[in-house]
């Protein structure tokens, strides 16, 4: 159990949203000030590292990062924990190995990889050091899904569920598949693609009596929506309050850091990339059923 205070070095992603974002949480901002958060009151973003230096020092100067660093490797000899963000490139997670490796508490944005076998191979490399491990989208802990939990548990036993959201099918795919499965629960076994390229219309088979449908539309507004119908009742609603989803995964990671437990079964962060891997499988074939298995 770590004691005292927590450094926390951002490593990468300092120009796009969640970089901010995560370093208001911490450090404190316009829309949270410090002492927001109680459980964040000795937990500090101390380090930043990004491709583009200018954009390391405008995150540092905005929220009282003290060190610019030169490279991943000098944030990690600085701080206790490693937050690995969404760059825009979808390789960000190859500056993962060396900060596991260290047996860093490390958080790989969304997604983990595009490449379900990498993702594999980036969750046996932290259970083989060591290091406490948690990558995700920040959907898994909505305020509307936590307000909704009851009414889910009521509705079960879960017959048929839809997810839709915005993007492009693997990089924002994942943001309504994290959804789901936060909200019904792992078990996909294989999928059917039955849209086209950019609007895709994938659906998920379970080993059970449920049955899902993940719509992923690009072109459409900026809209994350989900509904879950079941023997007991059924549960609809929109995501709109990023600020909760963002804070709750700051807080669960930290949690992580504290306690050393992982927050998410790695096997089902593992499920989420591989689902939406045979989903683009699926669509590149015409719609074969294609099983979770073929992407192990």
């Amino acid at each position: 159990m770590r004691t005292g205070m927590l450094r926390i070095g951002i490593v990468t992603g300092a120009g796009l949203a969640h970089g901010p974002a995560f370093a208001g949480i911490i450090n404190g901002s316009r829309d949270t000030p410090p002492g927001s958060y109680p459980d964040l009151a000795d937990v500090r973003v101390t380090a930043v590292y990004d491709q583009e230096t200018a954009v390391a020092e405008k995150l540092a100067a905005d929220y009282g990062i003290e060190r610019v660093a030169r490279s991943p490797a000098e944030v990690a000899d600085a701080v206790d924990a490693v937050l690995l963000l969404d760059d825009g490139t979808r390789e960000h997670q190859r500056q993962a190995p060396p900060l596991l490796e260290r047996r860093l508490p490390t958080f790989v944005d969304k997604p983990l990889s595009t490449d379900p076998r990498e993702a594999a191979e980036l969750v046996c490399l932290a259970a083989s050091a060591g290091a406490p491990f948690m990558s995700c989208s920040a959907l898994r802990y909505t305020r509307e899904l936590e307000e909704n939990r009851a009414a889910l548990e009521a509705a079960a036993p879960y017959l048929a569920a839809c997810a839709i959201g915005p993007g492009e099918l693997i990089y924002y795919g994942i943001h309504p598949c994290e959804l789901l499965q936060a909200a019904i629960g792992p078990g996909v076994r294989a999928v059917q693609n039955l849209g086209e390229e950019g609007r895709h219309i994938a659906r998920l088979f379970y080993g059970d009596d449920r049955s899902a449908v993940l719509q992923v539309f690009e072109g459409i507004s900026y809209v994350f929506h989900l509904s879950v119908y079941g023997k007991g009742g059924w549960v609809s609603f929109q995501v709109s309050d990023h600020v909760y989803f963002y804070t709750q995964t700051v807080l669960r990671f930290v949690g992580m850091c504290r306690s050393g437990e992982q927050p998410i079964a790695p096997g089902d962060t593992l499920e989420i990339i591989r689902t939406l891997w045979c989903a683009r499988k699926s669509a590149q074939e015409g719609g074969r059923v294609v099983g979770l298995e073929e992407a192990s």
